[in-house]
């Protein structure tokens, strides 16, 4: 009987470092994700800034705003992720939302620019 009640302690003991092994697995694999969408959305902003001014064709804007409308909440998932990570986490995650803040206003003002030339040219 005192070995099968070992057994069970050892057993359920296993049990949750596995689980607790698994959701912190599950919760990188998770910021992974978001991170590479992140990296996704300023690609296809920077897309935006260097094709719109090319051809002048309307899509690039559209990209654009599509990438910028689905930064929030990549973001907030990065951020949540990182910051659970101590200090460390919390700096780097400041770092990269210093970067993307930059980044997207930097594009912001080529489209702006590139939109106005637009503009005069059809006048």
């Amino acid at each position: 009987m005192a070995l099968a009640g070992l057994l069970l302690l050892v057993s359920e003991n296993t049990y949750r470092d596995a689980t607790t092994t698994l959701r912190g697995d599950i919760n990188l694999t998770d910021a992974r994700i978001m991170s590479l969408k992140l990296v996704q959305l300023l690609a296809d902003a920077e897309a935006a800034q260097y094709g719109y001014p090319v051809t002048g064709q309307p899509q690039y804007l559209v990209r654009h705003a599509r990438a910028k409308a689905e930064l929030a909440p990549v973001q907030v998932a990065v951020t949540a992720f990182f910051t659970s990570q101590g200090a460390q986490g919390s700096a780097a995650t400041q770092r990269v939302a210093q970067f993307t803040r930059n980044d997207f206003a930097l594009i912001e003002r080529t489209l702006t620019l590139a939109q106005a030339g637009t503009a005069m040219e059809e006048a």
